[in-house]
Parts: structure tokens; sequence; C-alpha cells
């Protein structure tokens, strides 16, 4: 059928050798191809263009339309920090999001990370239902490493976070921590609360491992909500984090924010 409808297109090649044989090669070829994609006819997606559908969406779909539970955690976690540049939630919860997907502890942390810093409060939201705590994410360590990352796309003269850092003698240049974020809190606002969860105390009968193990554990805040609202409200991202933070920690597990 190939054959017959290239040469009545052209049929001044069926009558030339060479341009014969050199068409057939290649019709040949076209054949096989489409051999090889009939194939695997679970891959096949249909799009109607007249239909008043997204063509964007259908093609974010057809990346991601292997069977969750047929790829491994790698390739899911690929194919969700697609769907999170595309900023397609709704798709992440219907294709990647499955049932039958096992994920391992931890494996959400970069998403969450990326979701937080482009201000994506719907793909935090999706992330939190997978039963992520906020609690066991937001660690110190994550929440300096946040500010860090929000402040290095952020333009001194357009900032005043930035400008106040400077105002304070402090080098922009130098990584946030704890004490840096404490003077900053304290010049707005006259105090500053470390809200951290209470370490177990040192084992004077414990050996030099396990207490070592047990400072270089993650320290968490007792309220981490109210640690990203503080860090949304000096990036100047309030407008966009407080309405749908109250929201959130209303279906999370942990309480509303202090």
């Amino acid at each position: 059928l190939i054959k017959k409808a290239y040469f009545e297109l052209k049929p001044a090649d069926k009558d030339d050798p060479k341009a014969k044989q050199k068409a057939e090669d290649g019709i040949n070829n076209v054949f096989e191809s489409v051999k090889s994609c009939i194939a695997k006819k679970d891959m096949i997606s249909i799009f109607h263009i007249n239909k008043h559908e997204e063509l964007d969406n259908e093609i974010l779909k057809i990346l991601l339309k292997a069977k969750a539970g047929e790829v491994t955690e790698k390739q899911r976690l690929e194919r969700l920090k697609l769907a999170l540049k595309w900023d397609r939630a709704d798709i992440a919860q219907e294709e990647i999001f499955r049932e039958d997907a096992l994920w391992s502890r931890g494996s959400f942390d970069e998403a969450m990370e990326t979701a937080i810093l482009t201000d994506n409060v719907k793909f935090v939201q999706i992330i939190l239902n997978q039963g992520v705590m906020m609690g066991e994410f937001l660690t110190s360590k994550r929440l300096l490493k946040l500010y860090d990352m929000a402040l290095k796309e952020i333009d001194i003269n357009s900032m005043p976070f930035k400008q106040l850092i400077t105002k304070l003698g402090m080098s922009e240049n130098e990584e946030m921590k704890m004490e840096k974020l404490s003077k900053i809190v304290v010049s707005l606002m006259d105090k500053f609360d470390y809200d951290m969860e209470e370490e177990e105390d040192i084992d004077d009968n414990a050996n030099v491992n396990d207490n070592e193990r047990n400072k270089n554990e993650p320290k968490h805040f007792k309220h981490p909500y109210k640690q990203l609202l503080i860090w949304s409200a000096l990036l100047l991202r309030l407008d966009r984090w407080f309405s749908h933070l109250n929201r959130i920690t209303l279906n999370s597990r942990w309480p509303t924010l202090h």
C-alpha cells in the first residue's frame, strides 16, 4: 500500500531503476519503523487535533505514560521533575503518584525543595499528601539551604533582605547560618526563637560513636510551618504563601501556624 501510494504520487520514479530502488529502500525503512512502533501498542497515544484539549497536556501525558509499577523509583522521580517543570500537579497526581508505586523515605526531598523555591504550592500540597511530613523535611540545614538558594536568585538592588544583610555588616556571599539568621530577625522583630526540638541528653555511659551520632542527627523545628512563613516573609513571598500555608497545615498532621 505504501509503495502503491508513493508511485502514484511520483510515477516517473517507477520507470527509473535507480530512482525506483532508492524509493523502495526508503519505503522499506519507513515500514520497519512503523512496525517497531506498532509492536509497543501500550506506548501509542492518539491525539485528536480538533478536540479542545491542551497539546502540552497530551505531550506530558505521553512522556509519563509508562505504568508507575513497571519503572524504577529513579525514573519516577525524573518524571516528577518534568511534571514540576511544566507545572502540572494534576498530571503528576494522576500519572506518577499511583497507588501501586512505592517510594523510599526522603525520595521527595529534592522535588519539595524545588516546589518551595518556585512557590509551587500545589506541588507542595500533593507531596505532603504522599505522607511526607514537613517536620521531617524542613531540618535546620535544609532551611538554611533554602535561604541560600533563594538569595542567589535575587538582585541586591531590589531586595530589602539582602540590603539588610549588608547593613548589618554581613557578607552576602557568606552561607546562611542560624546565628546569622537570628541577628537578621532580631534586627526586625527584637527577638528570635530557635524553635528547635529538644535534643536527647548525652549519655555518659554511651560509647563515643553513639554520642557523636546524636550530635550529627538532623535538627528539627517544633513548628516547621512557622519557619517557612518567616522565610517567605523575609524573601517577599508572603502573598504567595500565607493563605496556602494555613490551608496546608489544616490538612497535615502538624499544628497550624504559631
